[in-house]
């Protein structure tokens, strides 16, 4: 398996407006270090054209979705700022794959943070702001 080559035809499917087509070879079975390689090397190819990393997405937090993804952790996804929309846009439903719209709230730290347990001792002074947004995926 070469993750480098699955990457870009990643990005390639993703910016014909089909993300995640190589998920439907059932030949492709990647281990989580697997899937983070994945994904780290989608983020240089975007970085290497140009696109920001925003921030992260974290998801599968609670042990009920965990446990239907079949995963024993939470995880994580890279957000861009050419997918960061003002309030009030204007979407064009054709641009999305079988769009879901979910509600989720978003975080601003106002610091870097070392590690779990500083930001269990120091939550009021990592975050800076919380906020609404709508995910599209």
């Amino acid at each position: 398996m070469n993750l480098k080559q699955i990457a870009r035809q990643q990005l390639a499917d993703y910016d014909r407006g089909h993300p995640g087509l190589c998920f439907l070879d059932p030949a492709l079975a990647l281990s989580p270090a697997d899937a983070y390689a994945l994904q780290i090397e989608v983020a240089r190819l975007r970085q290497d054209r140009g696109e920001a990393v925003a921030g992260y997405k974290i998801g599968c937090i609670s042990a009920a979705i965990q446990r239907q993804f079949g995963v024993a952790e939470p995880v994580f996804g890279h957000l861009y700022e050419t997918e960061l929309l003002p309030s009030g846009a204007e979407l064009d439903p054709d641009r999305y794959e079988n769009l879901a719209i979910e509600g989720e709230f978003a975080i601003r730290l106002a610091c870097d943070v070392p590690d779990a347990h500083w930001l269990r001792t120091h939550r009021g002074e990592a975050i800076a702001t919380v906020f609404p947004v709508i995910e599209l995926h």
